[in-house]
């Protein structure tokens, strides 16, 4: 939504073109038409109610829409668990694959549907106990809006510990 932040002296009206021929709509808040990815100018202007009513050249405003990108897809070992041995030996990387879509900056990675803080990169490596859980990954737009996109269907992934393995029965 667009808004006028300064105090209206009438009718403030939206228009598609400079020549303000193609009005839009009226009213201090404007909800674009325009849904596409790409760059869009709209003109606004302010006419008084009262004498001759004259009305303000018309003021540009311009509205970029990023493209988000597609849901990525998550690549990872058929077998989601390991065994912590300090991570040294066994480890589970994840990658995430992206689809077709616009430029991609970055990833974020989430645990159980909460941001990894600084886990921005296309693969990620887990080792540790407390890395057991879901995991999913969205792709990250270009500048300078950086939009996530869609987060990929979950992954889990479990690292257990002597704590939480289970001590055959003894024959």
């Amino acid at each position: 939504t667009l808004s006028v932040t300064s105090v209206p002296v009438g009718t403030i009206s939206w228009y598609r073109d400079a020549g303000l021929t193609n009005l839009l709509g009226t009213g201090t808040s404007f909800i674009p038409p325009d849904v596409a990815a790409g760059t869009y100018t709209y003109y606004v202007t302010d006419r008084f109610l009262s004498g001759i009513q004259c009305q303000s050249t018309g003021t540009p405003v311009v509205l970029r829409l990023d493209p988000l990108p597609q849901k990525p897809t998550i690549s990872a070992p058929n077998k989601n668990s390991v065994c912590y041995d300090s991570c040294q030996l066994e480890k589970y990387t994840m990658t995430a694959l992206p689809g077709l879509s616009a430029a991609i900056t970055s990833y974020q990675w989430y645990l159980n549907g909460i941001a990894i803080p600084g886990e921005t990169n296309q693969t990620i490596t887990l080792c540790e106990p407390e890395h057991s859980g879901w995991y999913t990954v969205s792709a990250v737009g270009p500048a300078p809006s950086y939009c996530p996109g869609p987060q990929s269907d979950p992954w889990e992934v479990t690292i257990h510990t002597l704590t939480n393995l289970t001590n055959p029965v003894a024959a």
